[in-house]
């Protein structure tokens, strides 16, 4: 009885935490608006993200059960899918949790060790990581001068105005003092030596 106290007591203080969070991020919405607007709206474009992320997920799950399974453990990729997913939802509390939740999710449903599955997690970052380099080196080779054009106004030209903004021109003296500060010669003091 005391266990079953504990669980429901754990389940009425996190409604209650999200309940707040849901008020505090709803407080200063005009939900007249907000449904007008909703109305609005043209749904397609929702609807194919929606079956495009899907199949990203699924894929990403299913990715992840070979990994899984290469190591000599069997895992489902329903139950894969559910790790995943609880994962993401980890994420949105605090920010990269969701790997290793995912990997405790998965551990707790498949009795596979927690530590091996977060190598298939390292073996899966290695990988897009080798992947997103591929692609954008072949960008560069193909389309250098559209990447080059993109950088400049999206970032460095937004960036330089922020700057500008924020300091005007006296950050170029903040980085002159630095510059200058950090080449100049180390020394002792004539009091330490003396006190040495």
């Amino acid at each position: 009885m005391r266990k079953g106290l504990l669980q429901t007591l754990k389940l009425i203080a996190f409604l209650a935490v999200g309940l707040v969070l849901l008020w505090l991020a709803f407080r200063n919405v005009n939900f007249a608006k907000l449904r007008d607007l909703l109305k609005q709206a043209d749904y397609s474009w929702l609807v194919l993200s929606i079956i495009f992320g899907l199949f990203a997920f699924i894929s990403r799950a299913r990715r992840w059960v070979l990994l899984v399974n290469s190591l000599g453990f069997k895992s489902s990729t329903r139950n894969a899918f559910y790790a995943l997913m609880t994962g993401y939802l980890a994420n949105l509390a605090l920010p990269r949790i969701g790997e290793i939740t995912r990997c405790v999710a998965l551990g707790k449903k498949e009795k596979i060790p927690v530590d091996q599955l977060i190598g298939t997690v390292v073996i899966e970052r290695t990988i897009d990581f080798f992947s997103l380099m591929t692609i954008m080196l072949i960008m560069i080779f193909t389309s250098g001068d559209l990447i080059n054009l993109f950088l400049k106004e999206s970032i460095l030209i937004p960036l330089q105005q922020k700057v500008f903004y924020l300091f005007g021109n006296t950050w170029i003296l903040w980085v002159v003092l630095f510059l200058i500060g950090s080449c100049l010669p180390l020394y002792d003091h004539p009091i330490q030596k003396k006190a040495s």
